[in-house]
């Protein structure tokens, strides 16, 4: 297959048969071969990449699309995709919300790798879809590791869901890694508080 770039390689083979008895085949794979390739894909995926902050929601989203809502393409993305939220239509937003659960199935987990559960916990945070935040980063956390970042997300996640006890053993969590954390320190201040006088 004709290609100016490394990476995928496409052979179709066959042994012991004459060509003509593959016709339909052969046109197939000549069809196919000129168009859309994955190797294209990656490609494209490359531009994206690294002019995601340049690209409109509308331009970011036909990307996800056209990957089947691949969430490694969103892992890739989120930054940019997450920026520009706030801009986007009433459509996209429910567009791009319809698919959530799509990508997270689209998920493949390797250990040692990076972590799309986490960037689709910070969409739903957009969304103020403050339970499927807290359980993805749970889930994120559950898969690839605990870390500051993720845990102090989820005390804000319950903490704006009224979850305000769960927020506050969060960010006690927090100080358990980091005593000197003062955000988590002002934050737990806060919520003691606010529960000491819930009618505040």
């Amino acid at each position: 297959m004709p290609d100016d770039a490394e990476g995928l390689s496409t052979v179709v083979m066959a042994s012991g048969f004459e060509q003509k008895a593959f016709d339909n085949t052969v046109v197939a794979y000549r069809r196919m071969s000129s168009s859309f390739t994955p190797q294209d894909f990656l490609n494209l995926k490359t531009f994206v990449v690294t002019n995601g902050d340049k690209m409109s929601i509308q331009e970011l989203l036909a990307f996800i699309k056209l990957s089947n809502w691949d969430a490694k393409v969103l892992l890739d993305i989120a930054n940019p995709l997450i920026r520009k939220f706030a801009s986007a239509s009433a459509r996209l937003r429910n567009e791009l919300k319809a698919n959530l659960a799509r990508m997270e199935i689209n998920h493949f987990f390797l250990p040692n790798s990076e972590n799309p559960i986490f960037e689709l916990a910070r969409l739903y945070y957009c969304y103020r879809n403050y339970g499927e935040s807290v359980r993805c980063y749970q889930k994120s956390m559950r898969l690839y590791g605990k870390t500051i970042e993720a845990l102090f997300n989820v005390a804000l996640a319950y903490y704006y869901d009224k979850q305000l006890e769960n927020a506050l053993q969060c960010h006690l969590d927090l100080l358990k890694l980091d005593p000197k954390d003062q955000e988590a320190k002002d934050w737990a201040d806060k919520i003691r508080k606010e529960l000491d006088n819930p009618n505040r």
